[in-house]
């Protein structure tokens, strides 16, 4: 099965690390123009039409007009894999039929047609006998639920016996990944720089302090762990998937976070005692296993404030929505933005502290709640400086 990399449109999180990477996939439209190297320096790369994200944002729908920039763009860069433009639900699958055939008609190739649930499985037949690879949609959406999951044994074992390869669009299952036989599957990267971002939080906080220097009382001095920084990206991460690709997604990427903490500190805690006859570690590895009270002050913080933080974002997106409209609420993203990060932070950094450094280090009081002023305004003016970068990743792109 081949895992594609999906949503890389963001160069400040891998950049040209995408040069190691063999499968990618990337919407048309969010791309950029310094990832057309790509295109054919990877082994294999799809192009996904964007239509449905286009039809979540444009403020007048064309859709001939954006299929043909769509045509222009895989003909210019040479696309041999790319996608239909699956809008069922909006324009209805006949008009989709007729915008695949101009689509293929224009590039003079074959396109991956993705089939819906709707369809019924009739079509699902006969686009595995006219095409060699097609997609299975819906999943991301829930259209199909993971009750219907074993709905795909019988669809992929159809197309393998007509010599069809399947994708599954957005299956990222790992449990579904071995037991239904995708020829490949893709997973969003921003849920990868959330993980990475999270368990770097965890091992520099234990590590490492910010002495500011500024004293509020004479007993009292700012303070920060030195993994504000990286704990600020997560939530710079959900936010931006909770904007892009809903709740449901930015619920998933907190709940791969949890999972992800709670696999490192068992692996960490597990090593020693099951090699213990053989096992020697640097001092490294025993600050890192001892790291029992931070690890468990960031578990609870991070349950807390990340379900607050997606909770707030999308409520005050809908109040938004209801007062600005469907068309102009999106202005005013820095709102949910700042507001859901700079309250869940709040949450974050007091019961961080006071498990961590309070009940874990014995600190003083006037020491823990200097760290807490400290670190709560670090993560503030961050709340801040981030606004540009959430702007900058969900604004509406266009090649």
């Amino acid at each position: 099965m081949k895992l594609f990399l999906a949503a890389t449109s963001d160069k400040s999180f891998i950049g040209d690390e995408l040069r190691k990477c063999k499968y990618l996939l990337e919407s048309y439209y969010y791309f950029q123009e310094w990832q057309k190297p790509f295109i054919h320096s990877c082994q294999m790369f799809l192009l996904d039409s964007g239509a449905f994200t286009f039809m979540n944002n444009a403020k007048k729908l064309n859709f001939n007009d954006y299929l043909q920039k769509y045509i222009n763009f895989i003909n210019e860069n040479n696309v041999e894999y790319f996608f239909e433009l699956d809008i069922d639900s909006v324009v209805g699958y006949e008009k989709v039929k007729e915008l695949r055939r101009l689509l293929e008609i224009g590039t003079g190739k074959k396109c991956i047609p993705v089939w819906h649930k709707s369809r019924g499985v009739q079509e699902w037949y006969k686009m595995c006998d006219e095409y060699n690879y097609v997609a299975i949609g819906g999943i991301v959406t829930k259209e199909i639920t993971k009750k219907e999951y074993p709905l795909f044994t019988p669809l992929i074992k159809y197309a393998h016996e007509n010599g069809c390869m399947v994708h599954g669009l957005g299956f990222t299952s790992m449990q579904g990944m071995k037991k239904y036989r995708f020829d490949s599957v893709d997973s969003i990267i921003l849920i990868v720089a959330f993980v990475t971002a999270l368990l770097a939080s965890n091992i520099i906080s234990s590590n490492g302090m910010i002495l500011t220097g500024i004293f509020l009382t004479p007993n009292i001095e700012l303070l920060a762990p030195a993994a504000v920084l990286s704990y600020a990206v997560t939530f710079l991460c959900t936010d931006i998937i909770g904007q892009i690709w809903g709740k449901k997604e930015a619920n998933k990427a907190v709940i791969f976070g949890l999972f992800a903490q709670l696999l490192c500190t068992g692996l960490i805690a597990l090593t020693p005692i099951i090699f213990k006859p053989w096992f020697v570690g640097s001092e490294v590895y025993d600050v890192l296993n001892g790291m029992g009270w931070f690890t468990l002050g960031s578990l609870v913080a991070y349950c807390a404030s990340q379900s607050w933080d997606v909770f707030v974002f999308h409520k005050i997106k809908d109040l938004a929505k209801n007062k600005f409209g469907e068309e102009n609420h999106n202005k005013h993203r820095w709102l949910w933005n700042n507001l859901s990060t700079m309250t869940s932070q709040i949450i974050d950094t007091v019961i961080f502290i006071s498990i961590a450094f309070g009940i874990g280090q014995g600190l003083p009081i006037d020491d823990v709640v200097g760290i807490m002023i400290g670190q709560y305004c670090i993560k503030f003016f961050l709340a801040i400086f981030d606004t540009p970068i959430f702007y900058l990743l969900t604004r509406k792109r266009h090649t």
